[in-house]
């Protein structure tokens, strides 16, 4: 027997001939709900129905940059400018539309039976949640992409704050420069200023308490700072949004937060180590500086699943990103930080590009002496005389991976008998481990 909460799930029949099947497209409104940087704010974007094409055309007016002349001054001082008349110029600018979800999905007609929920619901929940959230990451990784080339090439830089001592004075200051930053434009390529209606910043949720404990955006009476901490909001009045990731208003710019999951998997759009983003706290950006496309079809298919007694859904969704102009987009980070960039990365989708889960570890010492690796108790060992007291914990990755290896810092004393040490390590995809070496001090 059919489940009644799927009854709509049937292929209907009329005068004896099966209809076609189609399920209305929910993700399209989905999508408008749960991306953070919407048309107009942090970017441009543009939208089709139709995705057969590569790319989707976007045009851009370029600027004139005029000077201007005196009259009567010797040198194209006449009535009327001498030089050649201004003509509007515009770039045809492709955005490339094959960053692509189209992996089908399967409902068994036995899972439909026994479970009694809607699972179409469901699936179709899941499915915007993934593109959402490869919306939003294709967005942070293309910025990162066009900015941190930029801060290599030396053509700009970070705006820098130390997170556990800043107060929230230096909060303030350090959010207002790099509003003020987008003020000045980008004058090598013509432009000096960027609008300051379509900006917004966007930050990691961890970022959030440091601003909260600071007082960096408490602005007002006591009052005001109790109801936002108690909506979650960083202006007065305002509410958090979680759908949208919506937070406040910070001098007339909207605030938003972007997860954990949404910056490391930026992070594998820009084709970085995801540790490399741990001390990036957040960006403001244009709309003018950023254009996005997207591509879905009317409805999403439906056909029987080919594979036995079940349906079969064929989502089919596109979507592109470009950075115009890098200094439209203003990045926080962490005094000190080190730049990933070489001056070559490059906007991919993760599932295109090889990224290295491996946290093995090919060597640990301790004082300068390697260290054993013991499968049974699943540690490294090692042995020292007594005559040891201490020693500088090393460990290297294996050869060809990329991850972040952390050992206790300094000189580690040891006791006699057996002391423990934990080392971690982090992959480049994200994936953790953690490992311990034993230094076992011989009796006197």
């Amino acid at each position: 027997m059919a489940s009644q909460y799927l009854s709509d799930f049937n292929t209907p029949s009329i005068n004896g001939n099966i209809a076609k099947r189609v399920l209305a497209n929910e993700i399209l409104k989905g999508v408008a709900q749960g991306t953070i940087e919407t048309n107009g704010r942090g970017v441009t974007q543009r939208f089709s129905n139709d995705t057969s094409g590569a790319q989707i055309q976007i045009t851009q007016f370029m600027p004139f940059n005029q000077e201007a002349r005196e009259l009567g001054a010797t040198i194209n001082g006449e009535n009327f400018d001498g030089t050649t008349a201004l003509q509007a110029t515009t770039n045809g600018l492709g955005v490339d539309v094959i960053t692509v979800i189209n992996r089908n999905i399967d409902i068994p007609q036995v899972t439909q039976d026994m479970l009694p929920i809607d699972i179409l619901g469901g699936c179709m929940y899941n499915l915007t949640m993934d593109i959402n959230n490869n919306i939003n990451a294709m967005t942070i990784g293309g910025k990162i992409v066009a900015t941190f080339n930029a801060v290599y090439n030396e053509t700009m830089d970070f705006q820098t704050i130390t997170k556990a001592s800043a107060t929230g004075e230096e909060w303030k200051q350090a959010l207002i420069t790099m509003n003020t930053l987008l003020d000045d434009g980008d004058a090598d390529n013509g432009l000096g200023f960027f609008p300051d209606n379509d900006r917004c910043y966007v930050f990691k949720t961890s970022i959030l308490p440091y601003l909260f404990k600071s007082g960096a955006i408490i602005l007002g009476a006591s009052n005001y700072g109790q109801e936002m901490l108690a909506k979650g909001g960083i202006s007065p009045g305002a509410t958090q949004d979680n759908a949208s990731g919506y937070i406040g208003e910070f001098v007339n710019v909207p605030c938003y937060k972007a997860t954990t999951l949404l910056w490391r998997l930026a992070a594998k759009y820009a084709g970085v180590p995801v540790w490399s983003l741990d001390n990036v706290h957040g960006y403001v950006s244009s709309g003018y500086a950023n254009v996005r496309a997207l591509a879905q079809n009317e409805q999403v298919k439906i056909i029987d699943s080919p594979d036995g007694a079940g349906v079969r859904l064929q989502p089919n969704f596109r979507m592109g990103f470009k950075s115009l102009y890098a200094k439209g987009n203003i990045f926080l980070v962490e005094t000190g930080y080190t730049n990933p960039s070489t001056g070559s990365l490059a906007l991919k989708a993760p599932k295109s590009r090889s990224i290295s889960s491996a946290t093995t570890l090919s060597a640990v010492t301790f004082g300068g002496a390697s260290a054993s690796w013991d499968a049974t108790d699943g540690r490294w060992e090692i042995s020292v005389i007594n005559t040891v007291e201490t020693g500088v914990i090393a460990a290297t990755a294996t050869a060809g991976s990329v991850a972040k290896v952390v050992v206790p810092s300094g000189t580690q004393a040891v006791e006699v008998g057996t002391n423990d040490f934990t080392i971690s390590v982090t992959a480049e995809d994200g994936t953790k481990a953690t490992y311990t070496l034993q230094v076992t001090r011989a009796g006197a």
